[in-house]
């Protein structure tokens, strides 16, 4: 039995499933996903996916829009933390000006402070600057580079947290080569 819902979001309608032993389900959000996704950012959001099952199970979020898919692994309880470096690859631009570097953060505890001291400027905040961020459960807080410009990806990025919390970082469409080329 398994159980998807938002904590932070009263209207959302939850999933109860069974699922049985040895198969698999999924879930389409397609004509949903401004529901899922973290936008817009720089702000908090109700947006915090919570799931639980009576038996262990594996979950993924799998974005296969247009043909650029990805899928992100959700780890339970092993992704918990409350002290982060942000790990970015800062060799290749990002292709769209839209696909900066993100980082996604969730609580999973009321009146949760998470500092961030970021490495480069993000939308919003200036390098170096620690700044705080209180969210609820299962709130949500979407930070930006400044720009698509390989330099500016947020590697290193510092985040503390008074209460575990989960991140989830993107670096969409790079532009290039992943080597040096020769």
């Amino acid at each position: 039995d398994v159980v998807v819902d938002m904590p932070a979001n009263a209207d959302y309608a939850t999933y109860n499933l069974t699922i049985p032993a040895n198969s698999a389900l999924s879930i389409d959000l397609t004509d949903s996903l401004s529901w899922y996704e973290n936008q817009p950012f720089d702000e908090v959001l109700d947006k915090g996916i919570h799931i639980t099952s009576s038996a262990n199970i594996s979950a993924y979020y799998e974005v296969n829009r247009f043909n650029n898919p990805d899928i992100f692994a959700l780890k339970g309880s092993s992704a918990l933390g409350d002290a982060f470096y942000v790990p970015f690859q800062n060799y290749l631009d990002n292709y769209y000006t839209q696909s900066k570097a993100a980082i996604d953060l969730i609580a999973t505890e009321d009146n949760t402070e998470i500092t961030v001291v970021p490495t480069v400027a993000l939308a919003g905040y200036p390098a170096g600057t620690p700044f705080t961020i209180t969210l609820d459960s299962g709130e949500t807080y979407g930070l930006r580079a400044a720009n698509a410009q390989a330099s500016n990806h947020p590697a290193g990025t510092y985040i503390t947290s008074t209460a575990p919390i989960a991140i989830t970082m993107s670096d969409d469409s790079v532009l290039g080569f992943a080597y040096p080329p020769g």
